[in-house]
């Protein structure tokens, strides 16, 4: 199944894209696609990592179940001050 994963900030700058589609088999949870991505892109691999993914508008556990329907986002860490 694909998952499109909506993408922010220096991960949106790194790999080029607003979204990517991710092939994982169904059932995925998050964790899953964050490791494929992560796979997938090497050298963003660090960075993609350190972030958290977000499932329909909230944070997700790595082990949050997802379904090609679901709005799916890889949010970077972030700094401010």
């Amino acid at each position: 199944m694909k998952y499109r994963i909506r993408l922010f900030a220096a991960i949106r700058q790194r790999l080029g894209a607003e979204a990517i589609e991710i092939e994982c088999p169904s059932p995925c949870n998050a964790g899953e696609l964050q490791t494929r991505l992560a796979a997938e892109h090497p050298a963003a691999a660090e960075l993609i990592r350190q972030s958290r993914m977000a499932v329909n508008a909230a944070y997700a556990a790595p082990n949050r179940a997802v379904t090609p329907q679901d709005e799916i986002a890889l949010i970077p860490p972030v700094s401010g001050g």
